[in-house]
C-alpha cells in the first residue's frame, strides 16, 4: 500500500521569491528591477497614491510636532 505522506500537493511558487534570488546588484539594490521593468501605465495611480498618502501624512506629523512641544513647521 502506498503511503500518503509524501504525496502532498504542489507548492505554488511565489513569483516574488525569484526576484530574491537574483544575482549581482540586483541582489543588492531591491528597487533596481523595478525601475528598468516599470510600466509608464502604472504612473498615474502611483501619482494618485502619492498625493493621497503626502495629505494624510504630512498634517499628521505636524500633529506629531506639536504633541513633543515643536513647532509645527
Amino acid at each position: 500500500m502506498a503511503s500518503t505522506v509524501n504525496s502532498l500537493p504542489p507548492r505554488k511558487v511565489n513569483p516574488f521569491a525569484r526576484e530574491a534570488q537574483r544575482q549581482g546588484l540586483y541582489r543588492w539594490v531591491p528597487g533596481l528591477y523595478l525601475i528598468q521593468h516599470y510600466r509608464l501605465s502604472w504612473l498615474p495611480k502611483d501619482i494618485f497614491a502619492g498625493v493621497v498618502l503626502t495629505t494624510l501624512l504630512v498634517p499628521a506629523g505636524m500633529a506629531y510636532s506639536v504633541a513633543a512641544g515643536l513647532p509645527a513647521i
